[in-house]
């Protein structure tokens, strides 16, 4: 990693919530292959030295667990990609406000005059409005979230980081796109219907995507940890535009299943809203997103258009 994306020094250690999940393990093994010592949070008995269990959904964690980190980062949180029944939609919102509430306490909770470690709260551009018009790029000034579920549910996920900040904790709250990598996320997915030679745009095609590729998010986030006059929310998105036929197209074509993509068809929305209930939408929504915050804070991408994103993305 290079000193820009680094943001200066290192900090001495961190401690992680959601090790275990796509972006919680990639974000391990960058930490680690760079010496960097990780204390992770663990819902069930450790099983390794620098494991410490916690229990967000009551609340429990001791904040001797974070005393003299530098950086605490919750990634914590059941997966959005599925069915919103009531009770997906329910486990959705508690996983993530529960883990950012509990940190946000046990932050709060450290003895005055201490060190505070800087407290990098995973978000989503779910916050933002859907469908906007006239269509603009959204930053992170558009402080109103949008309405539905999504948006509501961020809202709550973010306002749960409120106790930290009181507290003189500087709070990062990261509104990550798509991450994309062949590893695991979305884009295995994603790309599975151009493998079998049937991509093709979903809906009018039309609509936004706001897409980050691992590398990038992985540089971001640490980015975001080296610099103290970096606070709020964060996007974390590529920094051009991207829509779901240009997608399509450049998947397609890195993947050779072009001929089809390139067809005047898409998947119809009704059937995809019948297939992924309320999920769908978030397929099917226009909503542009640009990483203002980072782009002010001098951050470069390492790929940061669509076709070098999916080109390293489909590396792996």
């Amino acid at each position: 990693m290079n000193a820009d994306a680094a943001g200066g020094a290192e900090p001495a250690r961190w401690v992680l919530a959601g090790a275990s999940g796509f972006l919680g393990q990639a974000l391990l093994r960058s930490l680690r292959a760079d010496g960097v010592p990780v204390r992770q949070l663990a819902r069930s008995e450790p099983t390794e030295p620098h494991q410490v269990r916690w229990d967000p959904a009551h609340r429990r964690l001791d904040p001797e667990v974070l005393a003299g980190a530098a950086v605490v980062v919750n990634l914590a949180g059941v997966p959005v990609q599925r069915r919103w029944t009531r009770a997906n939609r329910t486990a959705i919102v508690a996983s993530r406000v529960h883990s950012t509430g509990t940190l946000a306490h046990a932050l709060a909770e450290l003895p005055a005059g201490s060190p505070r470690p800087v407290f990098l709260a995973q978000s989503a551009t779910g916050f933002y409005p859907k469908n906007v018009r006239p269509p603009r790029r959204l930053t992170e000034a558009d402080a109103r979230p949008g309405r539905g579920f999504l948006g509501e549910a961020v809202a709550a996920w973010e306002a749960a980081t409120v106790p930290a900040e009181r507290a003189g904790v500087r709070v990062c709250r990261l509104r990550t796109g798509v991450v994309l990598d062949r590893s695991g996320g979305a884009l295995p997915q994603l790309s599975l219907p151009f493998r079998l030679g049937v991509g093709i745009p979903l809906g009018s095609g039309r609509q936004h995507m706001p897409l980050i590729g691992l590398a990038d998010w992985l540089a971001a986030v640490r980015f975001a940890a080296g610099q103290p006059n970096l606070s709020g929310p964060v996007n974390l998105t590529l920094p051009e535009p991207v829509t779901n036929r240009q997608f399509t197209d450049v998947l397609a074509g890195l993947l050779r299943r072009r001929w089809l993509a390139r067809l005047p068809v898409q998947v119809p929305a009704p059937l995809l809203r019948l297939a992924l209930d309320g999920f769908a939408s978030e397929l099917l929504d226009d909503v542009d997103v640009a990483p203002a915050a980072l782009a002010g804070a001098g951050f470069r991408f390492g790929q940061p258009s669509l076709a070098q994103t999916l080109e390293a993305a489909l590396r792996g």
